[in-house]
């Protein structure tokens, strides 16, 4: 076992902080006499980076640091392949942003497939149509197309969904992957062609992505395919049947306020983020009332969990937290930072923000927020003054 593996045992028991542990890590990952200890110590950094371990910000801002330091020096292909997939575990953290996406162009093709597979662990809205518009197109190798396909799946890539769905009626491994994709993300765009495929005869694969999908939605069409997968010779298929009528029935019975209570109670981020998505087949005024009840019990959980429904209802509830001066600069400056300003009016509210708030946190987290998603035109013209 190796050296890395015994420091996530400690932490995964609590025997020691992330903050110790990143410094017994940073020997490690950078002059480990053998790879596979480097790598496996690399790997652990990048789930600092992401908060794993109820890691505080600074530590993650360090273990991110300590990784680009890494990425300076890796100089063999095996190294930089490693060092992506560890950079993809540091789920939302903002520093390793630049790199992953300046790998979506590198000249090789394996390290374009990690850096793909990076963006979907790093899981930020502002590298979603990166990842769709390079990958997605028709002339994409198909390797490539598919690590697209699951890295947007994993990062909860609304904004990809009808992208997603244009593949459900073709090639089987697309489709298998896609509906695969759209069942994480939460996105109702493919569902009458689910039900069309499972009225049909798909391939295997296809039939328990659709399976998955249709149930993860609670969609009532799901239950003739789930019971007669319950009844196939092919234990494969029992089991995903299983599986998907465990969904199908916590996603018709549990409200709004029992799906945020249930990501609140989850410390790790990403797993939080996940449990969150299920918000997003609620209507969302069901979901902003208990959101707002909540806000005092975990402010900052509330405005994470909440920031993954991603509608315009949500960027307007944000907004107006930002607003509240009974709020924590702190909380105010998250809720900022938790806005998709995907349309121009969400793109000026920042700015407005970031140029006119007194708050220098908020002023801060607007311009942030809004450099990950506007051209430089936009940048230019309202921010430059």
């Amino acid at each position: 076992m190796s050296d890395a593996r015994l420091l996530r045992q400690r932490l995964s028991s609590r025997q020691s902080t992330p903050e110790d542990v990143l410094t017994d890590l940073i020997p490690l990952a950078a002059s480990a006499p053998i790879r596979a200890s480097r790598v496996d110590a690399a790997r652990l950094v990048g789930e600092i980076a992401g908060r794993a371990f109820d890691a505080p910000w600074p530590v993650a801002e360090r273990a991110a640091w300590v990784l680009l330091d890494l990425a300076r020096h890796a100089d063999g292909r095996a190294e930089r392949l490693a060092l992506l997939g560890a950079i993809g575990r540091g789920f939302r953290n903002l520093w390793l942003m630049p790199f992953v996406h300046a790998r979506l162009d590198d000249d090789d093709a394996e390290v374009v497939a990690a850096a793909i597979a990076a963006a979907g662990g790093l899981g930020f809205p502002a590298l979603e149509e990166a990842v769709a518009s390079r990958f997605l197109a028709a002339e994409a190798a198909p390797a490539l197309r598919r690590a697209a396909i699951a890295a947007l799946g994993r990062m909860g890539a609304v904004s990809a969904a009808g992208r997603l769905a244009a593949f459900v009626d073709g090639e089987p491994g697309d489709a298998a992957a896609a509906l695969t994709a759209l069942a994480e993300i939460r996105a109702d765009a493919a569902v009458a062609q689910a039900v069309a495929l499972l009225d049909g005869e798909p391939p295997g694969e296809v039939e328990i992505a659709a399976v998955r999908y249709l149930a993860e939605l609670g969609r009532e069409q799901v239950l003739p395919s789930l019971r007669r997968l319950a009844r196939d010779d092919d234990a494969d298929k029992r089991v995903a049947a299983g599986l998907a009528a465990r969904a199908y029935k916590a996603e018709r019975t549990l409200d709004a306020s029992e799906r945020i209570l249930a990501a609140l109670t989850e410390q790790d981020r990403a797993v939080r983020a996940q449990l969150a998505r299920r918000l997003r087949t609620l209507p969302i005024a069901g979901v902003l009332g208990p959101a707002a009840e909540l806000l005092g019990e975990d402010p900052v959980g509330v405005i994470q969990i909440v920031g993954e429904v991603r509608v315009p209802e949500v960027t307007r509830f944000l907004l107006e937290l930002s607003r509240r001066a009974d709020l924590p600069a702190e909380v105010r400056a998250r809720a900022l930072g938790s806005v998709e300003p995907n349309e121009p009016w969400e793109r000026a509210a920042l700015a407005e923000v970031a140029t006119s708030a007194a708050e220098e946190p908020l002023r801060a987290a607007a311009a942030r927020t809004l450099g990950a998603f506007a051209q430089l035109d936009e940048v230019l013209r309202d921010l430059a003054p």
